[in-house]
């Protein structure tokens, strides 16, 4: 009781997303390396690789998808999911190498 009424009001502020000042910053980024994924990976710390899977369309859509989080990757789930195509590669050279042979069986005496 004593406690709640040290507490100070306030009221919740709601996001409607990114601010327009946020978006042109980023805007300005992919401008400055022109488009380049390479370059905005290395920039903004993401993965190349979800930038190529899922393109943007131009900058604002760039950062529009970045400030929503769509290009950050679940470090987990990226290792398994390299570790799969990996594994499909390797198991596919490694089949190629095998030969058929045929399987002989044992008699045993009763």
């Amino acid at each position: 009781q004593r406690q709640a009424s040290l507490l100070k009001r306030t009221t919740t502020k709601e996001t409607t997303g990114p601010s327009e000042e946020d978006l042109v910053t980023v805007m300005k980024v992919h401008e400055e390396l022109k488009g380049d994924l390479v370059a905005i990976s290395d920039k903004f710390g993401i993965s190349l690789r979800r930038l190529e899977d899922d393109r943007p369309r131009d900058g604002r859509d760039f950062a529009v998808r970045l400030l929503a989080g769509e290009y950050s990757l679940d470090a987990t789930e990226d290792a398994k999911s390299r570790f799969r195509e990996r594994l499909l590669t390797e198991l596919g050279i490694t089949s190629c190498r095998l030969k058929r042979t045929t399987t002989k069986e044992a008699v045993a005496a009763a």
